[in-house]
């Protein structure tokens, strides 16, 4: 007969839940993690708090697995989520992006940014003093041009 932890949970009844919490984890992590970097947060219910929250560490499994940690958060912690993903009846994985990813950016967002790149490149270029004096006239020129138009178009994105 095995002993109680004294929360009135058996040992193999932990790991059978960690198990199942854990492979649920796993599936839902897969199914979100595409390229962009994300936070991930798991809110335990609270009877999961109460019984296991002492016992469980995903992330030794987790990261090898999905190649993702999370970390456990209480539901008094708020925090804009970019999406909530239920791991029924375990709790909810709370998914938060660290980068803004060109899909979720309005198309003046993604103009921005390309524009910015692109000055900056520009920039670098006619920073060159190697550029300047050896490329053909024709071709500084239109870089020039370039560098001009690329802060036009910036200026009028940020007017509007």
């Amino acid at each position: 007969m095995s002993k109680s932890l004294g929360n009135g949970v058996e040992p193999e009844e932990i790991i059978t839940k960690y198990v199942d919490c854990l492979l649920l984890l796993v599936e839902k992590i897969r199914s979100c993690n595409k390229r962009e970097e994300k936070i991930l947060y798991f809110e335990l219910m609270p009877e999961w708090q109460t019984k296991y929250c002492s016992q469980l560490d995903f992330n030794q499994f987790l990261f090898p697995l999905t190649k993702s940690r999370i970390q456990l958060v209480s539901p008094t912690e708020k925090f804009a989520a970019f999406s909530l993903i239920d791991i029924h009846p375990f709790g909810v994985l709370k998914i938060v992006e660290k980068f803004p990813t060109p899909k979720n950016r309005t198309e003046d967002e993604k103009k921005i940014v390309f524009y910015q790149a692109e000055q900056q490149r520009s920039q670098k270029l006619m920073a060159n003093k190697n550029f300047v004096e050896k490329a053909p006239a024709w071709l500084v020129a239109q870089e020039k041009e370039k560098l001009k138009y690329y802060k036009k178009m910036l200026k009028n994105l940020s007017e509007q």
